[in-house]
């Protein structure tokens, strides 16, 4: 794994829904992002069909957090949970197996 990663925020303008992944090359991340979305293809369905319906425009990219260490999902986990993006209605992480199961562990390391 090539460090240092980054935490990266994309966000639907039009219905302030994001999604947050991690990197090494977040300009390539972005770029293959909209490629997926521009064909139709994006692997994340609700994130497809929002772009779709809103004349496929207002994606926001932002990279929110850096790791040089293995602490890199982690701190992605930390991201969906603050911004709640595991909740379809705010997300679009929800399908992220990973994630699901942490929220309870990741609030408790918080108030830690």
């Amino acid at each position: 794994m090539t460090f240092p990663r980054v935490v990266y925020v994309m966000t639907h303008d039009a219905t302030g829904k994001s999604y947050v992944g991690s990197t090494a090359n977040p300009t390539l991340r972005f770029r293959q992002h909209l490629n997926a979305l521009k064909r139709g293809l994006h692997k994340v369905s609700d994130l497809q069909a929002d772009y779709n319906a809103h004349d496929n425009k207002g994606m926001t990219f932002a990279i929110v957090d850096s790791a040089n260490d293995w602490s890199e999902h982690f701190r992605e986990y930390e991201w969906m949970d603050a911004l709640g993006t595991g909740d379809r209605n705010r997300g679009y992480n929800y399908n992220d197996i990973h994630f699901t199961r942490l929220p309870g562990r990741l609030k408790k390391k918080r108030a830690e």
